[in-house]
């Protein structure tokens, strides 16, 4: 017989796991401004109306203290997940990887760095130090279909004990007198 529960487990290689589903937008600096299409701002010489420079035009939006307030409320979510060993000393390096599950319109018009830039920031001082810390980062969104529900998953690894999950990743390589040699 089939069960309407379902058992979610964080890898058990994180040191630190965070996941919520049904969460609210994720919002981030980039929804303070929105771009007015159609328009742009054009600075023209007074002598022979030559154009000198032309920007894009953006409104901020209205309610400007609601990435703040976003930040606060997700904040106090961390808050109640911080064990005894946290914030995870500043002589500790970290690596970090999240995914992001949002609308299709969401993931159409969302930067996944700022994505990344909201949620370190508000884990910075909860769960470690400071984020010079995280030497490695992966961040990943992913649209959901019509129904399903937003989510954050997030988890965290120390790097003082342990190698880390990114040393196959390999950018650069040289080849000399027939042996490879990789560099990133």
């Amino acid at each position: 017989m089939p069960s309407n529960i379902v058992t979610i487990k964080a890898h058990e290689d994180f040191d630190y796991s965070y996941m919520v589903f049904g969460t609210n937008t994720i919002l981030t600096k980039q929804d303070r401004y929105k771009q007015v299409d159609g328009y742009k701002a054009v600075f023209q010489n007074e002598s022979d109306k030559t154009m000198l420079e032309e920007y894009e035009l953006y409104v901020k939006h209205k309610g400007k203290d609601s990435l703040r307030r976003f930040e606060e409320k997700f904040k106090a979510d961390i808050q109640a997940t911080v064990k005894d060993d946290h914030p995870y000393d500043r002589s500790i390096p970290l690596e970090i990887i999240s995914v992001f599950y949002m609308s299709e319109d969401r993931y159409k018009t969302v930067d996944i760095d700022n994505l990344l830039k909201t949620v370190i920031d508000c884990f910075k001082g909860l769960i470690f130090e400071d984020d010079s810390q995280i030497q490695n980062v992966l961040g990943m969104k992913r649209a959901v279909q019509p129904g399903f529900p937003d989510a954050i998953l997030i988890g965290i690894r120390k790097l003082d004990k342990k190698g880390t999950w990114f040393s196959n990743i390999h950018l650069i390589s040289i080849t000399e007198d027939g042996k490879t040699t990789w560099l990133v």
